[in-house]
C-alpha cells in the first residue's frame, strides 16, 4: 500500500498476513452404558455420536474439536446349572448358593464395565422308591445294587441317577414259608 506521508513524500506499507487455519482435533471417547461423557467445552452426553464444540484457541481463531462417543453396554450372559439335592453351586462372583432360584451378579468386564451374569439354578431332588418283593422260603432275591439276600427286612441300595444325583431304592422283602402238607393213606 502506498501512501503520501504528512511531508507528501511516497510512503510504502508492505502487510505480510497469514492465514492461521482453523485448528481441528478429533477425540476418540468411549463411556459405559448409564454413563456419561463430559465435552470439552464442559457439556454432558449420554448417547453414542460424533458431537463438534467450537472453542477459541489461544491465537483468537477458532479450534474445533470432534468427539466421536461410543456407548459400551451392559454385558448380560445367562448359566442354566443343576445340583443335586443337599449341594451347592458357586456363583462368578464366588459365593454360594444351595437353594433353586435365579441369581444375578455384576462383575466389572474388561473393558471396565458392568457384566450381568444371571445363573438359573435347579436342585434335583433325591429320588426315593420303595419295592415290595416276595421270595420263596429257601430263595433268594438280588438288590438294585447287585447284593443278594434271602431273608425277610428291608434295605436300603443308594445308586446314582443318570443326572449323577443319589437314587435311594427300598426295598421290602418278604420271605413266604413253604407249605407242606402230610396225608394218610389208609387202605
Amino acid at each position: 500500500v502506498t501512501l503520501t506521508s504528512v511531508a507528501g513524500c511516497d510512503s510504502i506499507v508492505t502487510t505480510i498476513l497469514d492465514v492461521v487455519p482453523v485448528i481441528t482435533n478429533t477425540v476418540n471417547a468411549e463411556i459405559c452404558a448409564g454413563g456419561s461423557y463430559t465435552l470439552p467445552d464442559g457439556s454432558t452426553v449420554t448417547t453414542a455420536g460424533s458431537y463438534d464444540v467450537t472453542l477459541v484457541s489461544a491465537g483468537g481463531c477458532d479450534s474445533i474439536v470432534t468427539t466421536i462417543l461410543d456407548v459400551v453396554p451392559v454385558i448380560t450372559n445367562t448359566v442354566n446349572a443343576e445340583i443335586c439335592a443337599g449341594g451347592s453351586y458357586t456363583l462368578p462372583d464366588g459365593s454360594t448358593v444351595t437353594t433353586a432360584g435365579s441369581y444375578d451378579v455384576t462383575l466389572v468386564s474388561a473393558g471396565g464395565c458392568d457384566s450381568i451374569v444371571t445363573t438359573i439354578l435347579n436342585v434335583v431332588p433325591v429320588l426315593i422308591s420303595t419295592v415290595n418283593a416276595e421270595i420263596c422260603a429257601g430263595g433268594a432275591y438280588t438288590l438294585p445294587d447287585g447284593s443278594i439276600v434271602t431273608t425277610a427286612g428291608s434295605y436300603d441300595v443308594t445308586l446314582v441317577s443318570a443326572g449323577g444325583c443319589d437314587s435311594i431304592v427300598t426295598t421290602i422283602l418278604d420271605v413266604v414259608p413253604v407249605l407242606t402238607s402230610t396225608m394218610n393213606a389208609l387202605s
